[in-house]
């Protein structure tokens, strides 16, 4: 069993931000690298990243925070189409990048 330490801000029903404290025990990082990794991958691609943990990386977290989630309670909007800050069309595709897309 896992448990993790999150947030939201939540503002009249509406999340606007969230975050968590990241995962800083090397020995639970390693088991979930490894549910989509082979062995040989988990050492090619995180070893630099393990290592820190091994070696104790200090604790760090993050919040974002959706500029549109704020827009829409500033201007009393009800729907997110309207002030969408990367528009999509109704197949959820990208205008500006096309995403998502094969990468070449």
């Amino acid at each position: 069993m896992c448990y993790t330490k999150s947030y939201d801000l939540v503002i009249n029903g509406l999340e606007v931000g969230g975050g968590s404290i990241r995962n800083d025990k090397f020995f639970l990082q390693k088991k979930v690298l490894l549910i989509s990794l082979n062995i040989f991958e988990l050492s090619y691609n995180f070893n630099f990243f393990l290592n820190s943990l091994k070696y104790s990386a200090p604790v760090h977290g993050g919040v974002a925070f959706g500029l549109d989630r704020f827009l829409i309670i500033i201007l009393g909007i009800n729907n997110f189409k309207f002030i969408s800050i990367l528009p999509k069309n109704n197949s959820y595709n990208c205008f500006f990048s096309k995403a998502p897309n094969f990468i070449f």
